[in-house]
């Protein structure tokens, strides 16, 4: 399904923060991408909870950039912590990889949130890279397929078209009266498979 990526990262963060988790959002362009919508919350929560818990805040923004395929959507979350060691970057997917094991042991979640997250974004054609952050912290990006909003202006007008057709009251008879004899097609042929399967 198309998504309003930007409308999904603020209500997200709106939530994490009603929890007291230091999440904020510190800009967004109206971009749009195709994802499962539940899916997708639990990557994006996941990547900002690890922001907010490890890293002690999180700064969070929706980009609409170029990427090397053409056009993405990005989301960027950032974070005040220790980052990682430059060595260590190469496993943070795996799950439950720890850089400091006896501080985070105790989290809820803790070693498969990035893994989970990284799994479902690529079910979804994009990818999560994560490097440290010139100034200290770590960033995390997250990268999508943007859709086009021409696309998503047709789909919409498609939608529209069809829910105005099914007011009309002629037009919903007519429609009706169409399901129920392709229904009643469907069940002789069914009848007479039966029969001769007999």
């Amino acid at each position: 399904e198309a998504l309003r990526l930007d409308t999904l990262v603020t209500g997200i963060a709106g939530e994490l923060k009603d929890q007291n988790l230091d999440v904020t959002v510190t800009g967004t362009q109206t971009v749009s991408v195709r994802a499962g919508k539940l899916a997708l919350s639990r990557a994006l929560r996941n990547l900002m909870i690890n922001a907010a818990t490890h890293g002690r805040q999180a700064a969070v923004s929706v980009a609409d950039a170029d990427g090397a395929d053409g056009a993405v959507a990005q989301v960027i979350i950032e974070d005040e912590g220790p980052g990682i060691p430059p060595e260590l970057l190469y496993r943070v997917f795996e799950p439950f990889f720890r850089v400091d094991p006896g501080r985070r042991q105790n989290i809820a979640g803790a070693g498969l949130g990035l893994t989970i997250a990284r799994e479902i974004v690529q079910r979804a054609g994009g990818d999560i890279k994560i490097s440290n952050r010139n100034g200290g912290g770590l960033k995390q990006v997250v990268e999508l397929a943007k859709v086009e909003d021409s696309l998503i202006s047709s789909l919409a007008a498609l939608y529209h078209h069809r829910v105005k057709y099914l007011e009309d009251p002629d037009k919903k008879r007519r429609a009706e009266a169409m399901e129920a004899r392709e229904k009643y097609r469907r069940e002789q042929a069914q009848r007479k498979e039966k029969i001769l399967t007999q």
